[in-house]
Formats: structure tokens, C-alpha cells, sequence
């Protein structure tokens, strides 16, 4: 009796720190599994989007219920006591985040960093088990961030034509705006020093796929020129390849049934095919196989016409003012001219339509077999003449390519250093016409690259915790 007199309260002092143990145990379990779910919801919104930061608060705000036990006043609701947005990490997980990695900038926000509420535990044992207090408090913390990867993606970039906003403006703004979607850009300018975004870099991108050397070069060329590119990117940086690659307008120009240099024989294979609709203001060249030999006509009247000047983004980006009127009566006559399905007004130079949904308009109303009326081009149709892999098809749209979009604005890169640099949005471009002569690539930006947005593209939101 004298042994368990002395030993009971031991025993019962033990037993009952055990309690407390596991009751702080499972309050702070349920705080970090809060401060988790809190930071994935928020860290989700962090697309780079102008409204990505007020989507997070929100999400934070209202996505998440979770509850902690044990507290005083358990069980209710988890709430936070801070929010931070972070543009970067430190190198190290047991370094300080500290301010220098804060960010209000919706587009530079890649991570989130929730602190929870923190909640008091009244404990069992005595206070003089526990230096002097009856009660501990415990609090949570996590840190999570969002990336988007991109395969079977064209190795293609552009410098963001609406850095800065100008004028008010966006690129998220550009693509919902007839006005500013019908602008005809300028992906690529050619060779030259005033051709490059930055010195040795016209606008390609490296990838992990392509190997090095000349053979990387071949690698980049096929990729722009086949139907599934054996690339991937990710939005926090993708880097260039330098160097003009001169046959990438060879590759490119498949998409429009044109078959020079190294693809001068390839259009009988299926993984070159070109779009369903290549009206291009082309005509049949010397031989028995002219068609294979296709030659632009000078002028060229026939094709999607050029704005009528570029006064933007230093010279890569034009008004968005086009001669519809000419195209239509040049290649279809008196046919009545499709209709704005928004305002169901006729499109005309007073009511002009992006160049694009000229295209998806003749390919809906099946006109490729329509002969031009008139102009250099007359009896052009936009049925592929060449082309005999058959299977063609709308997935993917072999007229549109796509790109990265990057603010290139206080970026120092030179040659190939510098990178990787982080992406503003992929983004989804039609080839408004073949590439010219000089190199020029002319598109319009009719998209963004989103999961669910493309069939044939690969895109994944990639939302993860870091701390």
C-alpha cells in the first residue's frame, strides 16, 4: 500500500500528460490540415491573371470549412490571422520567408503563405508539470504555390505586346475585346539585329526534347511543323533557343500546304498534315505537280489582308484595321458575308470581324471548295491541292500555333544567359497567312492555353504545398 500510495499520483500525473500530449497533438493536426487546405485553395487562383489575388482572398475565404478539436471553444471553424502572396522562396525550407519575397502584384504572385488563428488548449495536469502554465496554445502555418505546364507545345515566345497595360489594356483584356483581337501581330521578324526580343534570341524556346547542337535545331523545326510536338514547358520559366533557325518558315509553312526544303517531300505524311482551310492567294507553280509547288501572287489580293500599318509595340503590332470587304468579294463575289453572332449585324469594313472568325466562318459554312472570283489568285480554293496523308481534321486547328507570352520589360538577356524567364500566359495564335519571304510570321492572338481549354494540347494547373 506505501509503494502505490507513493507511486499512484506518478502514474496519474503520467496518464494524464499522455492526454494533454494527444489533445495537442490532434489541435495542432487539425490547424495544419486547415493551414494546408487554406493555402491550396488560395495558391489554385495564382494563374498570373490580373484577378488572381482577389480570386485567392476569396477562395481563402469562402472555399475552405475545416474545424479544430480540442481548443477551448472547440469544435468551430478554422480561420486564418494572415495572408501573405510570395514571388519567390528561399533556397533553403529552413530559411525565413522574409519581406523581400512579398508581392501585391497579382502577376508576380506564385505562392501563398496562410497563418491560422492560433487556439488554447486548457490542459489536465497541474501547472507545475508544465513551467507554470494551465494552458498551451498551438497555431499553423503552410505555404503553397501554382505552376502550369504545357506539352506538346510549339517552342515559340513573344514579348507581351500589352506590357505595362497600355492605353488601359491587357492581353487578358486583348482576347475579349473584338477591337484588340483583331490586331494583327508580328511573332517573328525575319534575320537582322532589329528582328531579335533580345540579342541572339528570335523568338524560340529550348526544351529538354530537342538535344543540342545542329540536331536541336532539326528538333525545333519539326515541332513547329508536326501535328503533336514532343515538347513541354512550365509557366514559372521556360528558356530560349538562340539563333535564327532559317527552315523553321519551311516547317511552319506546311500548315498551309506548302512543302519546301527539308519537308519538300512530306505531304503524304499524315504528322505534317495542313489545316482544312488554306486560302492563302496561291496558284499552282511550273510541272505536272504544281500544285506541290504553289507560288504567291504579287500582289497578293487574295489572302487574309495585313492591317494597314503597326504602329504598336514597337512595330510588331498593328490598329486591327483590315480591308475585310476586299477578301470576301475577291474570293467569294455576292455571296452575302456572314453575320457578327453577337450583334447579328453583317460584317463588313464598317463591322470588321477578327481575321479568325473569317476563317472559322468559312470552314463552318463549308466554302473551302469555293473558287476566288477574282484577283491574282482566281479559282483558288481552300482545300488542301497538294496535301495526300488525308485525315483532315479541326483537332488540332493546324492554323493556329502556339506561344509563350513573356514581359519582357527589365529583363537582361543576352545570347542564351538570363533564363529561365517566367511565362505570362500561353497563349494560342492563328496564322493569319503563310510565312513571308522575309521571315515575318503575321497571327492574331485569338486565346489562352488552359486545361480544358484545348483537345490536343496538354495543359495541367500544377498546385502543390511547399511548406
Amino acid at each position: 500500500m506505501i509503494y502505490v500510495s507513493i507511486i499512484l499520483p506518478v502514474l496519474i500525473g503520467a496518464a494524464v500528460l499522455a492526454v494533454d500530449a494527444s489533445r495537442l497533438s490532434i489541435l495542432a493536426t487539425t490547424l495544419q490540415k486547415g493551414a494546408d487546405a487554406l493555402a491550396l485553395a488560395g495558391g489554385a487562383e495564382l494563374d498570373r491573371k490580373p484577378t488572381a489575388i482577389t480570386r485567392a482572398d476569396a477562395a481563402i475565404a469562402n472555399m475552405v470549412a475545416n474545424q479544430h478539436k480540442f481548443a477551448a471553444g472547440s469544435p468551430a471553424t478554422i480561420v486564418t490571422s494572415s495572408v501573405r502572396y510570395l514571388k519567390s522562396l528561399p533556397a533553403n525550407d529552413i530559411s525565413v520567408i522574409d519581406g523581400t519575397h512579398d508581392t501585391a502584384d497579382p502577376a508576380q504572385a506564385r505562392f501563398v503563405e496562410v497563418t491560422v488563428a492560433p487556439q488554447t488548449l486548457n490542459t489536465i495536469l497541474p501547472a507545475s508539470f508544465i513551467g507554470g502554465a494551465v494552458s498551451v496554445t498551438a497555431t499553423a502555418r503552410a505555404v503553397a504555390g501554382f505552376d502550369a505546364a504545357v506539352c506538346q507545345f510549339t517552342p515559340l515566345f513573344i514579348c507581351n505586346p500589352y506590357e505595362g497595360n497600355p492605353g488601359g489594356v491587357s492581353v487578358w483584356d486583348a482576347v475579349n475585346n473584338p477591337a484588340y483581337r483583331r490586331r494583327q501581330l508580328k511573332l517573328q521578324l525575319g534575320a537582322g539585329g532589329t528582328s531579335q526580343y533580345f540579342p541572339g534570341n528570335y523568338g524560340w524556346l529550348d526544351s529538354p526534347n530537342f538535344g543540342s547542337g545542329s540536331n536541336g535545331a532539326n528538333a525545333l523545326r519539326d515541332a513547329l511543323a508536326t501535328v503533336s510536338p514532343p515538347t513541354c514547358f512550365v509557366q514559372n520559366g521556360v528558356s530560349q533557343k538562340t539563333g535564327n533557325i532559317s527552315s523553321a518558315d519551311a516547317a511552319i509553312n506546311t500548315r498551309f500546304d506548302l512543302w519546301s526544303g527539308p519537308y519538300n517531300n512530306a505531304h503524304s505524311n499524315s504528322a505534317y498534315r495542313p489545316a482544312r482551310n488554306v486560302r492563302k492567294g496561291y496558284v499552282p507553280g511550273n510541272g505536272s505537280n504544281g500544285v506541290c509547288n504553289a507560288q504567291a501572287t504579287d500582289p497578293n489580293d487574295n489572302k487574309l489582308r495585313q492591317d494597314d500599318s503597326f504602329p504598336h509595340a514597337s512595330g510588331r503590332m498593328g490598329t486591327g484595321d483590315w480591308d475585310f470587304d476586299a477578301y470576301w468579294s475577291t474570293n467569294f463575289g455576292s455571296t452575302p458575308t456572314p453575320t457578327d453572332p453577337t450583334t447579328g449585324v453583317a460584317y463588313s469594313n464598317a463591322n470588321r470581324p477578327s481575321r479568325y472568325d473569317v476563317y472559322r466562318r468559312e470552314i463552318d459554312a463549308n466554302r473551302m471548295a469555293t473558287a476566288a472570283q477574282s484577283g491574282g489568285a482566281a479559282g483558288e480554293t481552300g482545300a488542301p491541292a497538294c496535301y495526300s496523308g488525308g485525315g483532315l481534321s479541326d483537332d488540332p486547328d493546324r492554323r493556329i500555333i502556339y506561344g509563350a507570352i513573356i514581359d519582357c520589360g527589365g529583363l537582361n538577356v543576352h545570347g542564351n544567359s538570363g533564363g529561365p524567364l517566367p511565362v505570362t500566359a500561353f497563349a494560342k495564335f492563328f496564322l493569319t497567312e503563310p510565312v513571308a519571304a522575309d521571315g515575318t510570321i503575321h497571327a492574331e492572338l485569338v486565346g489562352f492555353v488552359e486545361p480544358g481549354t484545348v483537345s490536343n494540347t496538354v495543359a495541367r494547373d500544377i498546385v502543390q504545398l511547399y511548406r
